[in-house]
């Protein structure tokens, strides 16, 4: 059972990301999980539900950022501090009115989320963004003063992003195992950190 649901998740992973950097494609695939607002609590069209809405929470909290800072519409390296600011105003918002650590951890979840969907944009548009910081060092932005345990379930979500992000990639595992999932996303971002010195242009989120 937990191998075809990790099947179904993966195949509509990749459906929707070639859907969206082809502009085109199928319809919902019928043999695969899609939205439904009447899913029972718990399952797993439910938590994907709750999941997606507080991703957009971010998304739409972060441009609210840029218009309470007063952010001008610069482009390029010039936005990145921008975009850095609008990042931690959002997360800042949205994480310090959590209602305990439960509600916390699932909004954090939900930022982790949108955050690491910029990751694979990234991949598919071959690196050509610059107007953002990279997604790994967007979530040390939004999560620096919220997560001390490096082995919890935010950066767990975000280390399995990657892990399945590149596997879309490359078809290559990028993780040694037995590392806590703060040692994976630090082991990555330093290999970030090499590829984009040997590049002659930034990479965005």
């Amino acid at each position: 059972m937990g191998a075809r649901r990790s099947r179904d998740a993966y195949l509509l992973a990749d459906w929707a990301l070639k859907k969206v950097h082809n502009k085109q494609g199928s319809d919902w695939p019928t043999n695969l999980p899609r939205p439904n607002l009447r899913a029972a609590i718990g399952s797993d069209v439910n938590l994907a539900n709750e999941l997606y809405l507080k991703a957009i929470a971010f998304v739409m909290f972060h441009e609210f950022a840029h218009i309470k800072l007063g952010h001008s519409q610069n482009t390029g390296s010039a936005a990145l501090p921008n975009e850095e600011a609008a990042d931690r105003f959002a997360a800042d918002w949205i994480l310090t009115r959590a209602a305990g650590p439960r509600v916390l951890e699932a909004r954090a979840l939900g930022i982790a989320s949108a955050i690491l969907t910029f990751y694979r944009f990234e991949q598919m548009l071959e690196n050509k963004l610059i107007d953002h910081p990279h997604p790994m060092m967007r979530l040390e932005t939004c999560f620096s003063e919220y997560v001390d345990d490096r082995d919890n379930n935010v950066l767990g979500l975000a280390a399995l992003l990657v892990q399945v992000h590149g596997t879309l990639v490359s078809g290559e595992k990028l993780f040694a195992d037995e590392k806590t999932y703060g040692e994976l996303l630090a082991e990555f971002q330093f290999s970030v950190s090499r590829a984009k010195r040997r590049r002659p242009h930034n990479i965005g989120g």
